[in-house]
């Protein structure tokens, strides 16, 4: 074994690995960044999520899916941290969900516009329930229309 770090609680799905960082979250409501040489945390940020899913990371973005457990059902949440520092750029409430089936890794669609400030278009798609699909804008967390209604 090279390194092993303590994040809290059980980590059940794989992290994601960008730029010599690991990113995941767990059950512990806590989103982390590992420097992927040494295990060294170098950021937590706190949330109000429980994290199943695995995180997705565009390029100075990580955006994964939370579940926030209420009685009798669960909230679904995508939040956007940036990368370098933590801090969370945005939260979408998504879907009140009897169902976990909405846990799987954001899927992130770029276009080929541009956008005055000269970035790609990009979106992530957001299940809103078992037969709709959120089209959200990456940059602003715009929903810009659902989809597959």
């Amino acid at each position: 074994m090279i390194w092993q770090t303590d994040v809290g609680k059980r980590i059940r799905e794989s992290p994601a690995v960008a730029n010599g960082t690991i990113f995941l979250g767990n059950k512990d409501k806590h989103i982390y960044a590992l420097d992927i040489a040494s295990g060294r945390v170098k950021w937590r940020q706190a949330t109000d999520c429980e994290y199943f899913s695995s995180p997705t990371v565009y390029f100075d973005k990580v955006l994964i899916k939370g579940r926030k457990v209420k009685w009798r059902g669960s909230e679904h949440r995508l939040y956007a941290l940036d990368a370098v520092n933590g801090s969370i750029l945005w939260k979408y409430e998504g879907a009140y969900a009897w169902w976990d089936n909405l846990l799987s890794p954001p899927a992130v669609l770029t276009l080929p516009e541009v956008t005055p400030d000269n970035k790609l278009k990009a979106y992530v798609l957001y299940p809103l329930s078992e037969t709709s699909i959120d089209l959200i804008n990456i940059y602003t967390s715009k929903s810009e229309g659902k989809i597959l209604d």
